[in-house]
């Protein structure tokens, strides 16, 4: 969802993207998010900041392919704490 902040935690790194509009070529409006891992064979965990504040959790995908997160199919952490690398 446009305006969302998507958190990967690969290994030890964390990753942050902001889902945002125009960032595609030529300002297509893609939603994807794409992430080049390098060497990591996976994603262990991540947590999605919705718009709204609501905060969610997906694990365990594989490098290499596009996934599909959903919201309302993940995990909701306890609490509605925004995950420590969210400073702007």
């Amino acid at each position: 969802m446009l305006g969302s902040t998507i958190i990967l935690e690969i290994g030890s790194q964390t990753i942050q993207r902001d889902v945002l509009p125009g960032q595609s070529y030529p300002a297509a409006s893609d939603p994807r998010v794409h992430v080049g891992l390098g060497a990591p064979e996976g994603v262990r965990r991540v947590r999605v900041l919705w718009v709204d504040g609501e905060v969610e959790a997906f694990g365990d995908f594989d490098a290499g392919a596009y996934h599909e997160i959903v919201r309302g199919r993940g995990a909701r952490p306890q609490g509605r704490g925004v995950p420590a690398c969210r400073a702007r």
